[in-house]
């Protein structure tokens, strides 16, 4: 059994903790298993190709819908303009459109080896039809709390796959955090935006990225940034390159996010030590709409860290 770590204050937990969260209130990951590892491009499946580099779950291939291995083709928009290579990772090529199809599929795993009846996740967008649809995969009870407010035609796309939709009305933060508290008690693995798994799944991007550029670390990675678990699994991944010596550095992580809607942008700009809160957000860009994200602390302390102990990439 693999086991976690707080990304905060460093405490370890079993990896069949109930919580995803420590005591502390930060995010926890999944300990890395330093040592030998490779790639296995020949396997088919993100499970079977990275497996040296995630926590043993047993493979069913009844549940994967052929996520990852997205394609990653070359912009020429700047090449005029500018002397670098631009690769756009296109994400909505997975199963359900998304990236989060990635962590949903290993979470799943999870979620059936610890004997799981109810699998759920507080979501109004992509991340809430992704696990309605790999519930219905697994033909498990899948809960799905949206906000009271969310419009009919969000709620369409996933509602198609048959999951019990409950229209919650309060603070989303509150919300997310009482489902990781309560779910374990109710049977119902919550695959909330940056629970262990779903980060292990964001950490298959980062291999596939330095494997579609001929195993070689690009200078920045540019991460749209909501909650923050995606971007945490993609420096992760490439964190483990680098430790098991398959690559001497790491790219530049940068988090984008909306102005109207910037609480990492705003605590880095700052010097803060913690994220606050964003008391009116305002933006179209809806997806990255998130003013308090739950790792948004540890977002911010991986970029204050990166800056401290890496130069920017000479050109």
């Amino acid at each position: 059994m693999y086991r976690l770590i707080c990304t905060g204050c460093g405490k370890e937990y079993p990896g069949d903790s109930p919580t995803f969260r420590c005591g502390c209130g930060e995010p926890l990951e999944v300990l890395s298993n330093r040592g030998s590892k490779r790639f296995y491009p020949e396997r088919q499946g993100i499970l079977n190709c990275f497996s040296s580099f995630l926590p043993p779950l047993k493979g069913e291939s009844s549940l994967s819908m052929g996520e990852g291995w997205t394609p990653m083709p070359r912009s020429f928009a700047f090449v005029s303009e500018f002397d670098f290579e631009l690769y756009l990772k296109n994400e909505s090529a997975n199963p359900t459109w998304s990236f989060k199809d990635r962590g949903t599929y290993l979470t799943l795993l999870d979620a059936v080896e610890k004997g799981y009846k109810g699998f759920g996740t507080v979501s109004t967008g992509n991340m809430a039809a992704s696990v309605a649809a790999y519930g219905a995969r697994m033909g498990m009870n899948t809960t799905i709390l949206v906000s009271k407010g969310i419009p009919s035609e969000k709620i369409r796309p996933i509602a198609i796959y048959g999951p019990r939709v409950i229209k919650v009305d309060g603070d989303y933060s509150e919300l997310y955090r009482r489902t990781l508290e309560t779910g374990p008690s109710k049977g119902i693995y919550f695959s909330n935006s940056d629970v262990p798994m779903r980060v292990e799944g964001s950490k298959t991007i980062a291999f596939e990225i330095y494997l579609q550029l001929g195993e070689k670390v690009p200078d920045f990675v540019i991460v749209p940034t909501s909650s923050g678990g995606n971007i945490r699994g993609i420096e992760k991944g490439f964190r483990e390159i680098k430790e098991a010596g398959l690559s001497e550095r790491m790219p530049v992580m940068v988090a984008v996010q909306a102005c109207g809607c910037a609480p990492i942008h705003n605590a880095f700009d700052s010097g803060w030590e913690k994220i606050e809160r964003v008391p009116d957000p305002s933006t179209i860009a809806h997806a990255i709409e998130n003013p308090f994200p739950p790792s948004g602390n540890a977002v911010l302390r991986m970029l204050k860290k990166k800056r401290r102990s890496d130069p920017l990439p000479e050109r």
